[in-house]
Order: structure tokens, then sequence, then C-alpha cells
């Protein structure tokens, strides 16, 4: 029987904070071609605002090789499963490079708070947090204490998932993360 629950495909892999957020946008809408294409912008949007912090943070050279690099990137657009024109799928996007880029300007907190989020929105950018958290235990060991900017980092981080966890259950209903 658990290996049956294993090998049926429900159909939604969400996380439960991509359902707070995107199920009472997405559910005010009817199912019209102007409301999908509407929809299918967001994606579209949070593009433009990853090579904006891109310009921002780094330098406008930086955005436009990213933007040149996402133009001719055709492997990486999955047709089946969503690529451009699609409903939400590069919020985390958004996330990982506000994240990045607020780091890089030193915005540590708030970097912290960008990256729980991208990891809440999708599981993989969680990956981002080995570094640091490498970095931070060789600090601890050798130094007996975190480093200030390290420190910053992670308290917007837990400060995110206290924020986002609690919220993301309420809006996704009760059990959603076991059932994730």
């Amino acid at each position: 029987v658990a290996a049956e629950r294993y090998l049926t495909d429900h159909g939604y892999n969400a996380t439960p904070l991509w359902t707070a957020v995107w199920r009472p946008i997405s559910s005010s809408t009817t199912a019209s071609d102007r409301s999908t294409r509407w929809l299918a912008m967001l994606d579209v949007g949070f593009l433009t605002a990853c090579l904006a912090l891109i310009a921002w943070a780094f330098a406008p050279e930086a955005a436009a090789l990213a933007a040149l690099v996402w133009g001719v990137g055709q492997g990486w657009v999955y047709i089946n499963v969503g690529g451009f024109g699609s409903f939400a799928r590069f919020d985390w996007l958004l996330a990982v490079v506000a994240g990045v880029c607020l780091l890089r300007k030193e915005v540590r907190r708030a970097g912290g708070v960008a990256l729980v989020a991208a990891a809440l929105l999708r599981v993989f950018p969680g990956a981002l947090f080995f570094g640091p958290a490498v970095r931070g235990l060789y600090e601890l060991w050798r130094n007996r204490r975190l480093d200030v900017e390290l420190r910053r980092v992670l308290g917007g981080g837990f400060a995110a998932a206290a924020g986002l966890v609690p919220l993301s259950m309420l809006g996704a209903g009760g059990g959603s993360y076991g059932q994730f």
C-alpha cells in the first residue's frame, strides 16, 4: 500500500507557499484567453525584474549577458511543463536573483529572506544555503562564533521561515506540508 502511494502521480506538485500565494490570484479570474494571457505575462514580468535587479547589483552589461543567455537558451525551456508564457513558473527565479543581488549589495537580512522564499516556492533553491552553512560550521569550529554578515543572512532566513511557513499553511490548508 505504501509503495502504491509513491507510484501514484497526483498531478499537482506545487509547494504550500506557491499555493497560498497564487491560488487567490488564479481563483479570482475566469478561464478565458484574456485572463490566461494576463497570468502568463507574470513570468515575463518576473524575468524583466530579474534583469533590472542584475543591472542594479552588478552592471548593465551583466544584465545584458543574462538576457542573451536566457534568450538563446532553448535547451532549458521545457515545453511540456511550461516555460515562457506559463503561470508563475519563474517566481522562485526572481526570489533567487533578488537574494543574490541583495547579498551583493550587502543587504544581508533581506537577501536571506529572498533565498528562503525561493526555497519555499520550489524546494531546490534551498541548496543555495549549503555553502553558507559549511562556512558557518567552519567558523563555529574555528572561532567559536559566526561571522556577523552570515548571522544577518541566517537571521533574515529564519525570520522569513517563521513568517512564510505559517502563512503558507493557512493559505494552502493546514496539512499542506505533510501532504507535500
